[in-house]
């Protein structure tokens, strides 16, 4: 954290804990409890954040920059936001909740959905701007992999046009902005929750897998009806999911990052599978 973020330390709880299981384990049952879920939430937001303690907390740190921390009390608990700009804008729907880049709850309170959907879309943001000024050769690199990808004239003319408007499908991006719309549809329809899948993360409907992201580069990878599939695929939207060599018939990977294309299939998904 900045060191203009010393001045607040005196407000939060001292903790000697060398890591966050650690620092959890400290607490009573009931604080634990809401920071677990917490926790969790935050993962999923940001899943290429690393976890550390700082200042006595856990917090979340990309590319070598505190995002957010929490920590809790005897009767309640606080996320830290670190970004005055993206705190502004979160503050807004809070009210006296948020204060001095602290979001305080009850340990019965859960933080809203928009939060963390905030917090992931920012780091996402954040992302994609430090890929759009990768070298040169990387760039080469990249504009040969779409160039490969692209089998009809249809999908290379939507290809130029994703690359003219700066898409980046670089795997940071992608896990952020999964977990961004994740968190969306889980405020959406709680049935929606993260899983595991082939050794990885995943989302699933209930019992029916979803949805995952990045498998080898796949992008967003959803769980659709065999004809809607086909139909992405010959538009040159999508293509074959075929882990292994074996190919899904109701799964299509889209490649591309498409905030608004991602979110439309994601809920596509959930109508089928649920």
């Amino acid at each position: 954290m900045a060191d203009a973020d010393s001045a607040i330390v005196g407000t939060m709880p001292t903790a000697k804990a060398p890591d966050v299981d650690r620092y959890l384990a400290a607490q009573p049952a009931d604080v634990r409890a809401a920071l677990t879920r917490v926790r969790a939430a935050m993962r999923r937001a940001l899943p290429a954040a690393v976890e550390a303690i700082k200042y006595g907390m856990p917090a979340y740190v990309v590319d070598g920059r505190a995002v957010a921390s929490f920590a809790g009390w005897k009767a309640s608990y606080a996320v830290y936001i670190v970004d005055p700009a993206l705190f502004a804008t979160i503050a807004r729907d809070l009210g006296a909740r948020a204060q001095k880049r602290i979001l305080r709850f009850a340990l019965d309170e859960a933080v809203p959905a928009s939060v963390y959907a905030r917090l992931a879309a920012a780091t996402s943001a954040r992302a994609t701007s430090a890929a759009a000024t990768t070298t040169p050769r990387a760039k080469k690199r990249a504009a040969a992999s779409t160039a490969a990808a692209t089998t009809t004239p249809r999908a290379k003319k939507r290809a130029a046009a994703a690359t003219s408007a700066g898409a980046d499908t670089s795997s940071t991006a992608a896990q952020a902005l999964f977990w961004q719309l994740a968190a969306e549809l889980h405020g959406e329809d709680p049935r929606v929750v993260e899983s595991t899948i082939m050794g990885g993360r995943c989302l699933r409907v209930d019992r029916e897998f979803l949805a995952l992201v990045d498998f080898q580069g796949s992008g967003l990878v959803v769980k659709l009806p065999v004809d809607r599939v086909a139909a992405l695929i010959a538009d040159g939207v999508g293509r074959p999911f075929a882990p292994a060599g074996k190919v899904f018939r109701e799964w299509v990977s889209v490649p591309t990052l498409d905030r608004r294309r991602w979110r439309a299939l994601l809920r596509e998904g959930v109508a089928f599978v649920g």
